[in-house]
């Protein structure tokens, strides 16, 4: 079924009104109080015309904000591993990158903690507390493709576990588990918003931006069932660098 456009049935809705108006009138043509009638009538309609008018006039509204944001709004996609680091002379330690494919620059990018979970029990006697702690950016324009910094830690103090281990690797190539990591930023409007990347044995892929608001500020872990595996969004980045190459 077609969907009727809100213009018709206001047209349909003023056509009413005005035959009911007239015909009100006909009847009471002989009736001295047909001018108060009148009067009151017409508050009544021009009192439903405003209500209509204010409806119609915030949903504009938010179809102009959203618009608005989604031209301002960044995304972003992660890569891990695609960079490396040389560290000594055979040491090579993955880089984490982020590539803004948004429409507007993000600010203050942060990403949150994340605790690594070591698939042998018994290594946690050597490192209880491994931790990637990464550090900020001040802005990501968008199509931009920026490297950011990060520290392995082995304990609350944030010892390094030294020069020869670093975990990023954990969180992709010689990944154990699925993780989640929460990519927090604001846009030139001020919004603040979370999205939250994928990564693990299951592949690496972006989710959906939210707004910070409705998020809440957890530290993450690695998720053994991870629900997002057959995830649409799983695959926009092999998609994309498909069409780069193409």
């Amino acid at each position: 079924m077609k969907k009727v456009r809100s213009g018709v049935w206001i047209s349909l809705a003023i056509a009413l009104a005005g035959t009911l108006v007239l015909a009100a009138l006909y009847r009471l043509r002989d009736n001295p109080n047909k001018y108060a009638f009148l009067q009151t009538v017409v508050l009544f309609l021009t009192l439903i015309a405003l209500v209509f008018y204010t409806h119609f006039t915030r949903k504009m509204q938010q179809a102009m904000v959203k618009q608005t944001t989604i031209n301002v709004l960044p995304v972003f996609v992660a890569h891990i591993g695609d960079v490396q680091r040389r560290e000594g002379e055979s040491h090579y330690f993955d880089l984490f990158e982020l590539e803004n494919i948004g429409n507007g620059v993000a600010l203050n990018v942060r990403v949150d903690t994340v605790d690594i979970t070591w698939r042998d029990p018994q290594v946690n006697e050597v490192w209880p507390m491994p931790r990637i702690v990464f550090d900020g950016v001040m802005a990501i324009k968008s199509d931009e493709r920026v490297s950011l910094k990060h520290r392995s830690t082995i304990d609350v103090d944030g010892r390094s576990p030294g020069d020869r281990f670093d975990w990023m690797d954990k969180l992709r190539t010689r990944a154990d588990f699925d993780y989640e990591l929460h990519i927090r930023f604001s846009d030139v409007l001020g919004n603040r918003y979370i999205q939250t990347i994928h990564t693990g044995v299951s592949g690496i892929w972006p989710d959906v931006v939210v707004n910070a608001e409705d998020a809440k500020r957890t530290r993450l872990t690695n998720i053994p069932q991870n629900r997002f595996v057959h995830s649409p969004l799983r695959f926009a980045r092999r998609i994309r660098s498909e069409n780069r190459q193409g």
